[in-house]
């Protein structure tokens, strides 16, 4: 495909591994626009693109403007671009497609947690796109595609529950495995010790699946083990909460099995 002109608002982490991305593949990035000045010259000089300090600024001269904002603020700043014929696209996973009637826009989802430090490896990355008519669409998959070797096209209801799958499967993993620390911090135990332990319990996720990898007390019904963890934590109502809940989900999904894990 031909390059293509394109300004970024917001200077968080998508907009900085997106735009260098696209940038390495030989568009032009032309404006990085964001709420703080001095984070958007940061952003812009390392893919050669001008500073704004307000969206309000961007440039109607531009094929796309990706708009790499928090959820909330999608909307709002959306109405706030000076009108034009470039392509207004957010970078959410559970935010609707954008319906403006005198634009074209999309969704442009990698879906992956991203960070500043660690670069992306693009080619492996899953990248869902969704346009508000079949130009833009293909558009969006044919730029995904210089990135990534997974790319598919996603309609918004199936973004959100996909969106809603990756928090089960990242950011309650994350927050499990913070209150794992907690509780070693609380019995004088350097939670350092657990680091095998998680890292071969991905493994065999990953290679297995969850059904076979899934073990424990709750998945054997071991009703002793569950009351003597249950004794511990009873000074700690809510962790108690998150720990019955979660043990009773097991429960009840592997009710059934006769293969019990160990």
């Amino acid at each position: 495909m031909k390059p293509l002109r394109i300004s970024f608002v917001g200077t968080g982490n998508v907009s900085w591994h997106l735009s260098d991305a696209l940038f390495q593949a030989g568009h032009h990035i032309q404006e990085f626009a964001g709420r703080n000045l001095e984070q958007a010259e940061i952003c812009a000089r390392r893919v050669e693109a001008e500073p704004l300090g307000s969206s309000a600024l961007l440039s109607a001269q531009v094929d796309l403007i990706f708009l790499c904002i928090s959820d909330g603020a999608i909307a709002s700043v959306a109405q706030q671009i000076p009108k034009g014929p470039a392509a207004l696209v957010h970078c959410s996973g559970a935010q609707p497609l954008l319906q403006m009637p005198d634009r074209p826009t999309g969704v442009f989802y990698p879906l992956q947690t991203i960070r500043r430090e660690k670069r992306l490896h693009w080619p492996s990355l899953p990248i869902f796109v969704e346009g508000s008519d079949m130009e833009c669409t293909a558009l969006l998959f044919d730029l995904a595609s210089q990135l990534s070797q997974e790319v598919a096209m996603l309609q918004s209801e199936e973004r959100k529950k996909l969106h809603l799958a990756g928090v089960f499967a990242s950011n309650f993993v994350n927050f499990s495995w913070l209150l794992a620390r907690d509780l070693c911090h609380n019995a004088g135990v350097d939670p350092e010790l657990l680091h095998p332990l998680m890292e071969e319990t991905l493994a065999k996720c990953l290679e297995l699946g969850p059904e076979q990898a899934m073990t424990g007390p709750a998945y054997r019904n071991d009703i002793q083990s569950l009351e003597a963890h249950r004794a511990l934590l009873s000074g700690q109502p809510g962790l108690l909460e998150v720990y019955n809940a979660l043990s009773k989900a097991i429960q009840q999904r592997f009710s059934n099995t006769s293969d019990y894990g160990s």
